[in-house]
């Protein structure tokens, strides 16, 4: 696969885990619900589709040409957008962990840098047993 294959296939596949970390955070904490669910895949098709949308843009950018249409792109918009899904999904497959594990949650906060005031940790119960 060349650097365009990985650059959509690594959002899908945090896609793909985020829903099923989601889940599996649910059942734990005894939260399931099947309305929130399918606002949730709701959810990542919306990001599949702007995935789509902005590679299809940059198509059209470039049949086009930029001073045609107006536009000056100086960056990829598709990869862009791969990357905002992607590390949009790493903060909420932390979450999920999170409400798993709130230490193993906290370490991965600590380790990527994001300020825990910026990610949403629901926990359940003691974790003393973490």
């Amino acid at each position: 696969m060349n650097i365009i294959d990985w650059t959509i296939v690594i959002p899908c596949i945090m896609i793909v885990f985020d829903l099923a970390t989601g889940y599996i955070a649910a059942t734990f904490m005894g939260t399931v619900d099947s309305k929130k669910m399918r606002n949730g895949i709701y959810g990542k098709l919306g990001e599949l589709f702007a995935i789509v949308l902005s590679y299809f843009l940059e198509f059209a950018i470039s049949v086009y040409g930029a001073t045609a249409i107006g536009v000056n792109v100086s960056i990829p918009i598709g990869t862009g957008m791969c990357a905002y899904v992607t590390f949009t999904e790493l903060v909420s497959i932390i979450e999920n962990i999170g409400c798993m594990n709130p230490k193993i949650g906290a370490k991965l906060i600590e380790i990527i840098g994001i300020k825990p005031d910026k990610v949403n940790l629901v926990l359940k119960g003691d974790d003393d047993d973490a």
